[in-house]
């Protein structure tokens, strides 16, 4: 009975603290767009449906690369415990629903590490959602899964640091596990989190050894500016992490490179062209992506929170600025709505307009016109945006465990040993993890 009593006290005291930390955001820039787009998903784009008609989401439908798992939990999770999203009934609506996509996500993480190949793509892509899962329910699960698998995951990338395939590309990966890292630490707090974060700086450290070019003020070889964008945030965490300017100096030429080279002064539409034609049909000429756009604001965001540099909120502001005007219109599958579509072409413009295949104007990706998952980044944009901006007197903060400013790029041992026995158990997990990153090259090819 006591102890029944201590954890309802205990109960209610994490619900107060919670409750106290959460801080309202209003949605004064996009809000428009982002109300659009979220009812959209919420109830066009679940996976499936209950005897009732409510969203029973698994995955969500028009998933690409199944990294709507990826992204939907964070936004999700943060409407859920922001008191002016909606009602009591939609916070718990979307919070039922983030829980039940990462309940979809552990799920195909033990069915593939215990051999079935089958869910190799779902488990992989989706995996960094633990990460939101954790900063909302603390449930050591999570952090042992995360630990483990950042743990292989920086063995296998010093193996072979193309080991997300030629679309993401080299610089991609450091960039992006990077990023992950920092962030997993800085969300854990302490404990495992000083194991994550120098994970996370040595490999971007390797990134940087391998890929940067001091002369050109860039990294290279850069196929795809989505490698940029993932690049740009890995090194947002990493000042935030340690205070170290080159980061920032880095991070400023290639933004700098980027609107030098890329930005369309052309056609007034704005945007980054990629750096080659349409890789998919080239014949289409030049080409910009929605995911370039909605991940580079991510960056600029990261970038503010860790220096309050309100010229960082401003080029987000650019990247939405041209999706908004341009990607997102008229969802083709649900008159009425919006969604916002996967690029734009020179010669077909949005990839849904021309349905002949034998038009010389006809799209490859004329079926799969837009993803689920890149609209719920959008999404994540446009909400941190307004937190920012309206919380200014809360930035720049510094990230980390416990918030701690190193000079360094490995924890100290004796932090470090705060995880050793999450670290000794990787090992269960070396099978299945070595699959599932072995075979994520040639799936990422698909995207």
């Amino acid at each position: 009975m006591k102890r029944h009593l201590v954890t309802f006290l205990l109960g209610l005291g994490l619900a107060a603290f919670s409750a106290a930390g959460a801080h309202a955001v209003t949605l004064d820039e996009y809000g428009d767009l982002f109300d659009a787009v979220l009812n959209n998903m919420l109830d066009n784009y679940a996976w499936q449906l209950d005897d009732q008609g409510n969203p029973i989401v698994g995955n969500w439908d028009r998933d690409e690369m199944y990294d709507s798992t990826l992204f939907a939990p964070d936004i999700l999770y943060r409407l859920a415990g922001d008191p002016d999203y909606g009602d009591e009934a939609a916070r718990a609506r979307v919070r039922l629903l983030a829980d039940q996509t990462v309940d979809f996500e552990m799920d195909k993480l033990g069915q593939y590490l215990l051999g079935d190949d089958s869910v190799m793509l779902e488990a992989f892509a989706g995996a960094p959602c633990l990460i939101d899962a954790f900063r909302e329910t603390r449930r050591p699960t999570y952090n042992l899964v995360l630990t483990a698998a950042l743990a292989i995951v920086q063995g296998i990338l010093a193996e072979e640091p193309n080991f997300l395939g030629d679309y993401m590309g080299y610089v991609c990966a450091h960039g992006l596990i990077a990023f992950y890292a920092l962030y997993f630490a800085d969300v854990e707090g302490a404990m495992t989190g000083y194991v994550a974060q120098g994970i996370g700086l040595q490999v971007l450290e390797a990134g940087i050894q391998k890929y940067w070019d001091p002369v050109e003020g860039r990294f290279w070889p850069i196929d795809n500016l989505y490698e940029y964008a993932w690049t740009l945030m890995g090194l947002a965490y990493a000042y935030g992490t340690t205070g170290d300017v080159e980061y920032k100096y880095m991070a400023d030429a290639v933004i700098a490179e980027m609107d030098t080279n890329l930005w369309d002064d052309e056609t007034g539409d704005g945007g980054y062209w990629e750096y080659a034609d349409y890789m998919y049909k080239p014949e289409l000429g030049r080409w910009k992506k929605l995911s370039t756009h909605e991940r580079t604001a991510r960056a600029m965001l990261h970038w503010y929170e860790f220096t309050g540099d309100p010229g960082y909120l401003d080029q987000a502001r650019k990247m939405l600025d041209y999706v908004e005007g341009h990607l997102c219109t008229e969802d083709c599958y649900h008159p009425g709505e919006t969604i916002c579509y996967h690029h734009w072409t020179e010669v077909s413009g949005l990839p849904h307009v021309i349905s002949d295949p034998n038009d010389p104007g006809y799209d490859p990706y004329y079926d799969n016109p837009f993803c689920t998952g890149c609209n719920f980044n959008l999404l994540i944009d446009i909400y941190l945006l307004n937190k920012f901006a309206q919380q200014s007197d809360h930035y720049p903060r510094t990230a980390g465990p416990c918030g701690t400013i190193l000079t360094g790029t490995a924890p100290a041992p004796a932090r470090a040993l705060a995880g050793i026995f999450l670290l000794a158990l990787p090992g269960l997990f070396v099978p299945g993890i070595k699959r599932m990153v072995k075979g994520s090259k040639q799936a990422a090819r698909r995207g």
